[in-house]
Order: structure tokens, then C-alpha cells, then sequence
């Protein structure tokens, strides 16, 4: 089933998407970058590593919400399933 989107509005999240994504970037994803790359320890993967002991259960389920989330994403946006 298609859409024609031709003559509605702009949403809100073709407004504030670039906003958001921007500040994800720098508030996350830069200081973390920078913690890692300067060997600090003090970044959100050495804590889930010290938190989270490979191979438990809270492990398993972690990674299979990650999991789940990142395939919903990739068919949502890329090929418009899951509507």
C-alpha cells in the first residue's frame, strides 16, 4: 500500500529530527568517542562490561532488545515495513 504525500505538512519530526539528532551527537556519542580513545574508563561500554557479566541472563536479554530495536529500525526506515 502507498501513500501520496504530496500537499500535507511537514510533521514534527521532519522539524525537530536534526535537532535531536545533533544533540544526541554531541551530548553522547563526543564524549564517549573521547573517553575511549583517551583510555579514561569512565564511558557507558565499560560500565555495561562491569555491570553486566557476559553471558547472564540480563546479558542475553540486553542483547536481544538490542537486537530487536536495530532490526525494527533497518526494516522501518529502509525498506517501509512495520508501519
Amino acid at each position: 500500500m502507498k501513500m501520496d504525500i504530496t500537499g500535507h505538512d511537514i510533521t514534527w519530526g521532519g522539524t525537530y529530527w536534526p535537532y535531536w539528532l545533533c544533540t544526541v551527537v554531541v551530548t553522547f556519542l563526543a564524549p564517549e568517542i573521547f573517553a575511549l580513545y583517551t583510555n579514561a574508563g569512565n564511558t557507558l561500554s565499560d560500565f555495561i562490561w562491569r555491570s553486566l557479566r557476559p553471558n547472564s541472563a540480563v546479558w542475553y536479554l540486553s542483547l536481544g532488545v538490542w537486537v530487536t530495536l536495530t532490526s525494527w529500525l533497518v526494516f522501518h526506515f529502509w525498506f517501509r515495513r512495520f508501519r
